[in-house]
């Protein structure tokens, strides 16, 4: 396809096993007989709104647990904000019955604000037996005054974030109490206040 393969998942359709290959540089590749052939096809371009440069574009996917039923996947990928920069971005798709993704359906459950460094992105994505979606986010090679980004608790930076499978925040994640969601812009509207996405921090990459 031109370009590199970055994640897989597999999933159950009607018709049997499908499984889907995201590149770096925005595509979403589908085989949908993996088991004997190698036929593939492209389920989604968004090579026009995915940052590519270093260790950037998009990098993750997964599968909703019900994908049988309610045909979402999730993508973890660096979007293109206009003029003002990349930011990473997870997102729900909808697919279709023919396997492609619908392009218009996209839900984002968080981004991140916009990065100044090209490196640390991270991406990987897994539901929980708990059904919750965990999705780990790099720090971005980002420093914040003395520390890393990583080990302050008003942006999304260097943590493994935890959601419901619609991007709304489980009761019992541990900042809820005092937190904010920060998803919007990526950080938190006061100093004095946690992202309530958080799950764990204090990571790199």
């Amino acid at each position: 396809e031109g370009s590199l393969p970055t994640d897989l998942a597999f999933a159950t359709t009607e018709k049997g096993h499908i499984l889907l290959v995201t590149t770096k540089a925005g595509l979403v590749i589908v085989l949908e007989d993996p088991d004997n052939s190698p036929a593939k096809k492209t389920a989604l371009d968004m090579q026009s709104q995915v940052c590519t440069q270093s260790e950037r574009g998009l990098g993750g996917i997964t599968t909703h647990p019900n994908f049988l039923q309610n045909r979402f996947i999730y993508l973890y990928y660096t979007y293109k904000d206009g003029l003002s920069g990349c930011r990473n971005r997870c997102s729900r798709f909808l697919m279709d019955s023919n396997n492609e993704v619908i392009f218009d359906s996209e839900m984002v459950l968080f981004q991140t604000e916009i990065m100044e460094n090209r490196i640390h992105n991270s991406g990987s994505m897994a539901f929980g037996k708990d059904g919750y979606l965990y999705v780990a986010v790099g720090d971005g090679d980002l420093g914040r005054s003395s520390r890393r980004a990583s080990q302050i608790l008003d942006n999304l930076f260097g943590k493994i974030l935890r959601l419901k499978d619609d991007g709304t925040i489980p009761d019992d994640n541990p900042f809820t109490g005092t937190g904010t969601r920060c998803s919007n812009g990526g950080v938190s509207s006061s100093d004095d206040t946690t992202c309530a996405e958080i799950f764990a921090f204090g990571l790199r990459n």
